[in-house]
């Protein structure tokens, strides 16, 4: 059941990304799009390998979208953060919840939101495809050596 529930994640983000582009480039106008990854999608997690697959693909699909802010002043970017302090967290086995908090901490949810906002308005630091980690104590831009070629 897990693995069709993370199927439909990363299929509803590519569809509404995919979607907000176009209306975006139709209107002339641009604009941003932030899609939500995870830290788990950066580093690997033995806990919840599937988990961490479908946030590496969100990761890796909005990296190859950075064109698009060249071309139509549409900027693709994610948040990667660690675990908020949501009800998502009851949710997990207690020795999966002692390992998250170990290796990165559990930030609040107003940190995610202000790194949210960083994203959607700060167009100088970093164009299209960047991705924001986010941790308790790290906040910076995760650059791969590798980019994406037109």
């Amino acid at each position: 059941m897990i693995f069709w529930l993370l199927h439909d994640l990363i299929k509803f983000i590519v569809t509404g990304t995919l979607l907000a582009i176009e209306e975006m480039k139709r209107s002339g106008r641009g604009g941003v799009i932030i899609n939500i990854a995870s830290m788990a999608g950066i580093f690997p997690q033995y806990q919840t390998p599937i988990y961490a697959a479908t946030k590496a693909g969100i990761i890796h699909f909005t990296r190859s979208l950075a064109h698009l802010h060249s071309l139509y002043n549409v900027r693709v970017c994610a948040l990667a953060p660690s675990f908020a302090d949501t009800p998502m967290l009851q949710y997990l086995e207690e020795p999966v919840k002692e390992a998250i908090a170990s290796q990165w901490g559990v930030m609040s949810p107003d940190l995610v939101a202000d790194a949210t906002f960083e994203l959607a308005v700060d167009s100088k630091k970093q164009g299209g495809g960047a991705v924001l980690r986010l941790t308790p104590t790290l906040r910076d831009y995760w650059q791969s050596k590798y980019k994406a070629k037109l």
